[in-house]
Order: C-alpha cells, then sequence, then structure tokens
C-alpha cells in the first residue's frame, strides 16, 4: 500500500501523480541523453555533439534532432570553439574571446540575433524540460585547426 493513499483510490493516486509531476527534479536528473554526428561533404571534417536532458521523449524528439543538426554545423564552421559553456572557460579569456571559444556565447547559426544559449533556453521552455550540451568534438582530416 501507498503511503499517501489506499491503492483503490484511484482519484487520489491521479492527484498525487499530478503533484508528482510538478514538482522540481533534481538538479543532476538528466538521465537520457542524445547525440549526433555530422560529416560535412568531402568527409575530412566531422562534429561529434551530445546533450542531455530528463526523458527520452524530449531526447528522441524532432525539434531536438533539429537543433543537434544546426548546432553540429555551426561546431564545424567555427574552429576556434574549445568550450561549451562560459564556467568551462579558463577566467583568464576576455569577453570578446567567448563568442569566439564557448558555444554557448556564440551567435546562433539559425538566427543570429540570439545566441546558441539563447536557442536552447527557447527549446527548454518549449519542452518544458532542461537540456543541457554536454560536450562536442570536432574532427579535421583537413590538417587545419580542430
Amino acid at each position: 500500500m501507498h503511503p499517501d493513499f489506499d491503492e483503490r483510490d484511484f482519484e487520489a493516486a491521479k492527484d498525487w501523480l499530478r503533484r508528482r509531476a510538478r514538482e522540481p527534479r533534481p538538479a543532476g536528473d538528466l538521465r537520457e541523453g542524445h547525440s549526433l554526428t555530422y560529416r560535412d561533404p568531402d568527409g575530412r571534417l566531422s562534429v561529434r555533439i551530445e546533450v542531455r536532458c530528463e526523458t527520452d521523449f524530449v531526447a528522441r524528439s524532432e525539434e531536438l534532432e533539429d537543433l543537434l543538426r544546426t548546432l553540429a554545423m555551426q561546431v564545424a564552421r567555427s574552429p576556434a570553439l574549445r568550450w561549451v559553456s562560459r564556467e568551462e572557460a579558463p577566467a583568464e579569456i576576455e569577453a570578446r574571446e567567448l563568442a569566439e571559444q564557448v558555444l554557448l556565447e556564440q551567435p546562433f547559426a539559425s538566427d543570429p540575433r540570439q545566441t546558441v544559449g539563447d536557442a536552447l533556453a527557447a527549446l527548454q521552455g518549449r519542452v518544458m524540460e532542461r537540456v543541457e550540451v554536454v560536450g562536442f568534438a570536432r574532427f579535421d582530416a583537413r590538417g587545419g585547426p580542430g
């Protein structure tokens, strides 16, 4: 038997589930992930990007897939990128360099009026859960910086 309701009291169980669904999740509760690999047409440059989110519903959503594809192409075009967020960057990095070297600080490729961080926040607002970019890797076999 559940401590909050009798096992035959379906209305109490539904109320409990509704309250539980509105409770904030613990900060580290990003248990679902999704990653995408982008390869440029000549096959010599590829990018792997990974996000974590709270539910598999969002992890498998077309909206998240579209965002990942856009971000992967943005990382491919930005060889100076080093970090996902400002918190990862060393303290001595100047503000003007952040937009160059920090993914979330860059102008968003699909809408340069907002940053990548703003686009991610907008997605979180639409899906009603936290989504975080946890990392990216850029592999460049063309001999340039990567």
